[in-house]
């Protein structure tokens, strides 16, 4: 998911394209590892804003790393109050691109928001937050998943074997995306055989 610099939000949010909070900070250094069938996510944050960090440690706030997939549409929210960490994914809910967006989010509701970091736009302003609400935006990141690679010893047989009823000689006919060889009912006695025929006539 990426938010678009465009987007207005009804509070300030600690984000580097707009000025609601000043000498403060929140950034990502996100990295992915693919495994066969797994994809491996490592993160470490870095929040300078001594108030936000604050409301992690007493539970107002958590992080909140979003990653999804539009391709399969994949969506996760990892939930945690960690500034580092890894997240561990099934490679077969990506296919090709991943995208990762940390933020930090309001965990319960909160009333007479403050923080003295914040742009003096809004002194004298009452803020409440409800829970749920982005406090914060990092980094976008995205990275390009090697599916091919990751499906190597997955993929189906292009062949099939079948037993026919009819006592003909091997048979090797096309079904679509697969070839179907036809084996008689003495071939297919070999025990090889015999554990992958299926009845075809």
């Amino acid at each position: 998911m990426k938010i678009q610099p465009s987007r207005l939000f009804p509070h300030p949010v600690l984000w580097f394209i707009n000025d609601d909070y000043l000498e403060s900070d929140f950034t990502a250094e996100i990295s992915e590892k693919e495994t066969k069938g797994e994809i491996e996510i490592n993160y470490t944050l870095d929040l300078k804003n001594k108030e936000l960090k604050e409301k992690i440690e007493n539970g107002l706030a958590k992080i909140c790393i979003h990653i999804e997939c539009s391709l399969t549409m994949f969506r996760y929210n990892h939930i945690t109050d960690e500034m580092t960490g890894s997240i561990y994914l099934r490679q077969d809910n990506i296919n090709h691109k991943i995208e990762v967006l940390p933020m930090i989010v309001a965990n319960d509701n909160i009333e007479d928001y403050d923080n003295t970091k914040l742009n003096e736009d809004y002194n004298d302003v009452k803020l409440d937050m409800d829970r749920g609400s982005i406090l914060a935006i990092s980094d976008y990141h995205y990275f390009i998943v090697d599916k091919e690679k990751n499906d190597i010893g997955r993929k189906e047989s292009i062949f099939s074997i079948v037993r026919s009823l009819e006592n003909k000689p091997m048979k090797i006919e096309s079904g679509g995306d697969r070839l179907i060889i036809k084996l008689n009912e003495k071939d297919c006695f070999i025990k090889f055989c015999c554990d992958f025929c299926i009845d075809f006539s």
